[in-house]
């Protein structure tokens, strides 16, 4: 399934939650706007997304984090992420999840993840 295409009949009626690492360029901005509209009808009760540290910095994206009643913080990974193993394995961007949960009522939190 193609998740930007996606509708809420798509989604089997036990899925409550989306969880995902979307693609690091403008196509994660467009997951994280179809996400939140099952949220809005109510569909989907919680979103969680890895995506870089800093995605949430952009003002052009306020209404996705800071306004976003129902964005309920972040989790600050305190490892960077090898996707790919190997010799020369060196990663150099941080990431986060971030989360989304339409039952919210608290402002954001931001959480520090270590490596278990």
């Amino acid at each position: 399934m193609n998740f930007l295409e996606s509708k809420e009949s798509d989604f089997p009626e036990a899925v409550n939650a989306i969880i995902t690492n979307p693609p690091f360029n403008r196509e994660a901005e467009k997951f994280i706007r179809h996400g939140l509209g099952f949220l809005r009808s109510g569909r989907i009760e919680f979103m969680a997304m890895l995506l870089p540290i800093d995605f949430d910095s952009g003002k052009t994206r306020k209404d996705m984090f800071g306004n976003c009643l129902f964005f309920a913080g972040k989790g600050v990974l305190t490892s960077r992420i090898i996707f790919i193993e190997g010799p020369n394995a060196s990663p150099t961007t941080n990431h986060a999840w971030y989360v989304w949960d339409a039952t919210n009522k608290t402002p954001p939190l931001i959480r520090y993840l270590d490596k278990p």
